[in-house]
């Protein structure tokens, strides 16, 4: 399968960060790194903390440009074949890598996405909604992919081979060339 890259991207999630580094420390192979791509210095702090400990987490500066500019700028520094991107207020389940990466043993497989869960409480206001309003999504995104209307990936945990975000160039924003990924045909 090659090695695995986990893409974060943080900002002002000191609170957050190291549950989310926890997460994937406890699944990440070996031979995996953790880039973290962070602007601000409260957050940048924890990352340094953790990578002190972990050889593995890098934390790469970000000139506070938007999500957007972090990405290819992580992407830019991975050395992994498949890249896994998450953020930095973002839990993953116990052997959740796992079985996002398993689908890639075939060779075949181009990108895959996790399924976002609320993690509130459903006896609050709060956590009600969260709950109802990230299933409608999760229900929403599978009809449209279904319907060929939409590419099924949730930036809280998916994963692509690099190959397929670097290949192919792409439109401009603001004056900047952007990557795109080629998606797969599309199921009869």
């Amino acid at each position: 399968m090659g090695v695995i890259t986990v893409l974060i991207t943080a900002f002002q999630e000191a609170g957050t960060i190291g549950r989310a580094l926890d997460a994937f420390l406890r699944q990440i192979p070996p031979d995996a790194e953790i880039l973290v791509v962070c602007p601000d210095g409260e957050t940048t702090a924890v990352i340094r903390q953790y990578a002190a400990r972990h050889p593995q987490i890098r934390h790469v500066p970000d000139p506070g440009k938007g999500k957007p500019a972090a990405l290819n700028i992580g992407l830019q520094a991975a050395q992994g074949e498949i890249i896994v991107f998450s953020d930095g207020d973002v839990y993953v389940g116990e052997d959740a890598l796992a079985a996002l990466l398993a689908p890639f043993a075939d060779g075949q497989t181009g990108a895959v996405t996790g399924q976002p869960v609320s993690l509130s409480p459903r006896d609050t206001k709060l956590g009600y909604w969260s709950r109802l309003l990230v299933g409608a999504a999760h229900q929403t995104r599978l009809a449209r992919d279904e319907a060929g209307e939409f590419l099924l990936c949730s930036g809280y945990l998916f994963a692509i081979r690099k190959h397929l975000l670097t290949a192919k160039r792409g439109e401009t924003a603001r004056g900047k060339e952007i990557t795109r990924a080629e998606s797969s045909p599309r199921r009869p």
